[in-house]
């Protein structure tokens, strides 16, 4: 494992998914967002509870992840 803060991690990944490649996803999108604050992110639910969603600037025509 390299030093802290030489920008290098190591990360060993085990069991059915792989969160340590999950959260680089997501840190990637993050960037490409342009690193929006916490409170641009919002969720969604309908009144049966079946459609679930978190979004991202704007709730009708933002970027938006389906809540699994």
């Amino acid at each position: 494992m390299g030093e802290p803060g030489n920008g290098r991690t190591v990360a060993t990944q085990g069991g059915p998914r792989s969160l340590a490649d999950e959260l680089e996803a997501a840190w990637d999108t993050w960037l490409a967002l342009g690193k929006p604050a916490l409170y641009d992110f919002g969720m969604t639910v309908t009144d049966s509870g079946t459609t679930q969603y978190m979004w991202v600037n704007d709730a009708d025509h933002g970027p938006r992840w389906p809540i699994i």
